[in-house]
C-alpha cells in the first residue's frame, strides 16, 4: 500500500488537485481521510477513476469520452450520469425499434415471409463489474461492519465502569463517537456495494434491471434517514429523560421553565423562544421577532444543522462558530432589550414569587430602587 499525495498547482486565483486513480490501492480508512481532505480542498478537484462511490462522494461534473473521442460533460456524480444514460439508451433503442418495425413492415410487403424471419439485433447496455477496490471492500466489508459493532458495544460497557473517571470517560466517548461514525459510513459504503452486485447479478442472470435514480434510492434514503435520528435519540436517552422530568416538575411547581425566571424573576436571552418559533412557522413574522428577534436564525440554523447531519449523513461544518455567532447575538439583543424595554413588555418582564423572593424579604425592595419594580 502506498499513499497518495496530490499534486498542487496554481491556477488562476486559485489551486487544483489532480488525482489518477486514487482508490486503487487505499484501504478504508486512508480513503476515507482522502475523501474528508477533498471536502475541505477550497479548490479545483480532477480525478479519473472507475470507482463509482468515490465520484459519487467527490465530484460535482462527470467529463466522459463519447463516441469519436469527444468529451462530453454530464452536471452531478456517476449516479446521475449513469441515470442519463440510462434513460439515452432507452430512448435509442425505442427509436431503433420503430425505424426496424417499419423497415420490416415494408420488406414484409415486398417479400412476403422473408422479412418477418429476419433476425433484429440489440446493442445492451455496457457491462457492469466492480473495480479492484469495491471487490476488495465487498469480500470484507461484512466482517468490518461487525467488529465496529462489537467495538462500540465493548467501549459502552467500559463508558458505565469508568462514570467516576472523567477524563477517562471523555476519551472513551470520544473514541465511541469516532468508532460510530465509520460505522455508519461502512453501512453506506455496504448498502452501495449490495446495490451494485444486484445490478451485476440481474445483468448476468439477462433480466430487466431499471435505473430509478433517485426514486429507486428514495426508500433506503428515508430508512438511513431515520436510523440516524433513532441513533442519537437513543444516544442521548439519559438527557431528554431528565429534560423532560425538569420540565414537567417546573411547571407544575413554578408554572415557568426559564432557571433565571424561577431563580431571579429575570428573563434571560432565550425567554419567549418556543412562542416566537411558533409564530414564526405558523406565518405570524411580526408577533415572532416582537417575542424574540432571534428565532429566524436559530432556525435557519437548526435546519442547516438537521439537514447536514441526518439527511447528508456527515458532520455540520461550522458547527461551534455558527453557535458562538448566534450565542453572541443573542446576548447583545438580550442587552439592548433589557435597557429599552424591560420590564415593561412582555417577556421582557419580571416574574414574582421567584426563589430569590422567597428566601430574602429585602430583595424585591432593592429591585425597586434599581429598576423601579
Amino acid at each position: 500500500m502506498y499513499s497518495v499525495k496530490p499534486t498542487k498547482i496554481k491556477w488562476c486565483r486559485g489551486r487544483a488537485t489532480f488525482l489518477d486513480e486514487p482508490t486503487n490501492d487505499l484501504d478504508i480508512t486512508t480513503l476515507t481521510v482522502l475523501e474528508d481532505y477533498l471536502d475541505r480542498f477550497p479548490g479545483i478537484v480532477i480525478t479519473v477513476s472507475h470507482d463509482r462511490y468515490f465520484l459519487d462522494r467527490t465530484v460535482r461534473k462527470i467529463f466522459a469520452f463519447e463516441d469519436a473521442g469527444r468529451l462530453q460533460q454530464y452536471e452531478g456524480g456517476y449516479t446521475d450520469y449513469a441515470l442519463r444514460k440510462s434513460v439515452e439508451h432507452e430512448l435509442a433503442d425505442e427509436k431503433w425499434k420503430g425505424k426496424e418495425e417499419g423497415r420490416r413492415k415494408e420488406v414484409s410487403s415486398e417479400t412476403g415471409s422473408r422479412g418477418a424471419s429476419k433476425k433484429i439485433w440489440k446493442t445492451g447496455p455496457s457491462k457492469l463489474k466492480f473495480s479492484y477496490q469495491e471487490q476488495k471492500d465487498y469480500e470484507v466489508i461484512e466482517g468490518q461492519i461487525a467488529e465496529l459493532e462489537e467495538k462500540i458495544e465493548e467501549l459502552e460497557q467500559q463508558i458505565v465502569k469508568a462514570a467516576t473517571n472523567f477524563v477517562k470517560l471523555n476519551e472513551l466517548t470520544k473514541e465511541k463517537e469516532e468508532t460510530e461514525q465509520k460505522l455508519e459510513e461502512k453501512m453506506d459504503r455496504w448498502m452501495y456495494l449490495e446495490d451494485l452486485k444486484a445490478r451485476i447479478n440481474a445483468q448476468q442472470d439477462g433480466k430487466p434491471y431499471v435505473v430509478m435514480g433517485e426514486h429507486r434510492n428514495r426508500g433506503k434514503e428515508l430508512k438511513q434517514i431515520f436510523g440516524r435520528i433513532w441513533k442519537d435519540i437513543y444516544d442521548y436517552k439519559a438527557v431528554i429523560v431528565a429534560f423532560s422530568i425538569y420540565y414537567i416538575l417546573v411547571h407544575l411547581l413554578f408554572h415557568a421553565f426559564c432557571p433565571s425566571v424561577l431563580l431571579a424573576g429575570f428573563p434571560c436571552a432565550g425567554c419567549g423562544m418556543t412562542r416566537a418559533m411558533f409564530f414564526l412557522l405558523t406565518g405570524q413574522f411580526s408577533r415572532s421577532w416582537n417575542l424574540n428577534p432571534m428565532a429566524l436564525p436559530i432556525l435557519l440554523f437548526i435546519v442547516y444543522c438537521m439537514g447536514m447531519r441526518y439527511v447528508g449523513g456527515r458532520r455540520v461544518k461550522g458547527f461551534k462558530t455558527g453557535l458562538c455567532i448566534l450565542c453572541v447575538c443573542m446576548l447583545m439583543i438580550y442587552g439592548y432589550r433589557m435597557y429599552t424595554i424591560f420590564p415593561n413588555r412582555p417577556p421582557y418582564v419580571y416574574t414574582s414569587n421567584n426563589l430569590m423572593e422567597r428566601c430574602f424579604p429585602f430583595y424585591r425592595e432593592i429591585l425597586h430602587r434599581l429598576f423601579g419594580i
